[in-house]
């Protein structure tokens, strides 16, 4: 604690933390099923190269004895047989070399595109604003903005001038950028925006933006977002660059003229959002926005530090903080970040202005040292965006041992030495099987009311609950059984001895 903090603040982090502060145990992160197949992909590939050693041993060792062997017993008219033999072990040989498994069907399909990542979107534009902030702390968080925009070859817009609106310039923001990409030809504009306030940083800019982002075959989600105790939270989210989302911002920036009745609370842009998302109407189909909607896991892109004194106490409260990070290796302040090592971004919503900041600045310290020492040239640009991921990989260890060395460990780890890419792929098809599933119920012609309504219910849990996996499997469970029990009172009815 550095002794010029404020005394009340000085007094809450040590409070808070007594009873509950952890040293951060990274024995406590889930092996990545990545490193797992690696393991595997190790253990073969070497039992490999050794047969195919052995054999080339055998290849050429045996003609050569057997041949002497001959030529002691006066047989050298044999010598056409070893010369077949050769050739039929070279043949087998060439068939274990070109047989042997390749490190993608060692590793499960989904995650071995670990190494060239799944980049099904790279066109993305990262955006923020930053304006009437003197603070260095909030220009230091867009800086790492950018560096991911850089790693990835994304582009970055960030809003330095005031517009005038208030709390309304990021939608107004980012419709003059969706407008602006949708006069660009299909194959050359953005695909997708984030949106992250500038007091959200990116501790992580190793993890890319696509794999949050709606597998191709699921082109009706235009937006990603996550939720807190409040319920949604507009601080980090994604967009499509699509005219759905421009309907739908419509929609949230009409609220103060056409319904100024309606209380939009204290962030009025974050609440219209969400009361437009509730609508039964609008959009292009006049059904609203409902169904283009997603909420994942607030940890995996919106982790927050959870210093808000509205939740203090609460069951979430208290249940995180068990394994919340309160120390970790460089930090000199005592933090409830709900992250795990390696979490993408750090969000500090609701905390007090001179609280945050020195929490944020705690944080930007840590990941700027490590940044020196992993591009020590200072030019990370040219470096990050043309490096070979495996390569990457190769470095990280390195960067690792080093790190591990000097008593510490890496925060900016790779994307597969996380659960992130393994979380978001059981997520979406989670997504995908609980569609189908409600498809199949409407499309079936089944004109039963029960398995009807289940299949709606499900379609809403899509859009409402995927963050919360028991619901959304509970309710795929109950269709499921309705849609069984259907079946077999039909089939009883056509064949009553069954």
């Amino acid at each position: 604690m550095h002794s010029h903090e404020p005394e009340d603040a000085e007094k809450e982090w040590s409070r808070e933390n007594d009873e509950s502060s952890i040293d951060y145990d990274s024995g406590r992160d889930d092996f990545s099923l990545f490193d797992a197949k690696h393991l595997q992909e190790g253990s073969l590939g070497w039992t490999i190269r050794r047969a195919r050693v052995s054999m080339a041993r055998v290849i050429l060792v045996l003609p050569t004895f057997t041949q002497a062997k001959r030529w002691t017993i006066t047989q050298p008219r044999k010598s056409h047989y070893t010369i077949a033999i050769c050739f039929a072990l070279l043949t087998f040989s060439g068939f274990i070399y070109f047989s042997r498994p390749t490190p993608s069907e060692l590793i499960d399909p989904a995650i071995a595109n670990a190494t060239t990542l799944p980049l099904g979107y790279n066109r993305i534009i990262t955006a923020s604003m930053l304006f009437g902030m003197t603070s260095p702390t909030y220009k230091r968080a867009i800086e790492t903005h950018k560096r991911q925009a850089q790693r990835w070859n994304y582009t970055a817009e960030i809003l330095e001038r005031d517009e005038g609106c208030g709390v309304w310039t990021k939608l107004i923001f980012l419709l003059n950028l969706v407008g602006q990409e949708m006069q660009k030809p299909a194959d050359t504009r953005a695909e997708w925006i984030m949106w992250s306030d500038a007091d959200a940083l990116i501790l992580n800019p190793n993890i890319p933006l696509s794999i949050f982002l709606p597998p191709p075959d699921l082109p009706h989600i235009h937006f990603v977002g996550t939720k807190d105790w409040n319920g949604f939270n507009a601080g980090v989210f994604f967009v499509r660059v699509h005219p759905w989302i421009i309907s739908l911002f419509t929609s949230a920036m009409s609220f103060p003229i056409c319904h100024q009745d309606t209380d939009l609370r204290g962030l009025a842009e974050q609440e219209a959002i969400r009361l437009s998302f509730e609508r039964e109407n609008g959009g292009k189909d006049d059904k609203g926005w409902r169904s283009g909607i997603v909420f994942m896991p607030r940890t995996w892109f919106n982790a927050y530090e959870l210093f808000q004194g509205e939740i203090r106490g609460s069951d979430y409260y208290n249940k995180i903080m068990k394994t919340a990070i309160t120390t970790y290796s460089g930090l000199e302040m005592n933090h409830k970040f709900e992250g795990v090592r390696g979490s993408m971004v750090a969000h500090f919503a609701g905390v007090d202005g001179k609280v945050r900041q020195r929490l944020m600045d705690d944080w930007m310290n840590v990941i700027d040292e490590e940044r020196s020492m992993q591009y020590p040239s200072g030019n990370s640009t040219t470096r990050n965006t043309s490096i070979d991921m495996v390569e990457f990989d190769q470095m990280t260890e390195i960067w690792e041992h080093d790190a591990t060395a000097n008593g510490t460990s890496l925060w900016t780890l790779p994307v597969h030495q996380t659960p992130l890419l393994n979380e978001t792929i059981t997520f979406w098809g989670r997504y995908r099987e609980a569609m189908a599933l409600s498809n199949e119920a409407v499309s079936s012609g089944v004109h039963d009311i029960s398995v009807i309504k289940s299949a709606l219910d499900l379609r809403n849990a899509l859009a409402d609950n995927m963050d919360q996996p028991d619901v959304v499997d509970k309710k795929i469970e109950h269709l499921k059984d309705l849609m069984e029990t259907r079946r077999l009172n039909l089939a009883s009815m056509l064949d009553p001895m069954l």
